[in-house]
């Protein structure tokens, strides 16, 4: 499913976790969002990122992105194997990926 990540629309939270039987008929978000950078020297928060795939920790700067997507996202995935994995897509065409065994922090 795709949503504009700038304007929350409530969405998200209608989307197919999977079961624990089926954990891979789950849906995968694609939040297009303003802009996509991974230093902290231009407008918008960052989100740090740890858990399987992950070295260490990950940083990813994003603009247009409502926070509430986050909160959402973090509410869905908290039954593994079960949740949503995203994807943020930019204006320019860059793609981030956050898996749903991703901890994702603001």
């Amino acid at each position: 499913m795709i949503f504009d990540g700038r304007e929350y629309d409530g969405d998200f939270s209608r989307l197919n976790r999977g079961t624990l039987e089926f954990p891979e008929d789950s849906a995968t978000a694609v939040l297009c969002v303003q802009e996509l950078f991974d230093s902290g020297e231009l407008p918008g928060f960052e989100l740090r990122l740890t858990g399987p795939g992950v070295k260490d920790l990950g940083q990813l700067f994003v603009t247009g992105l409502d926070a509430r997507y986050l909160a959402e996202r973090s509410e869905a995935n908290r039954y593994y194997p079960m949740g949503i994995d995203v994807f943020l897509l930019d204006a320019s065409g860059r793609l981030a990926g956050i898996p749903r065994t991703s901890v994702v922090e603001v």
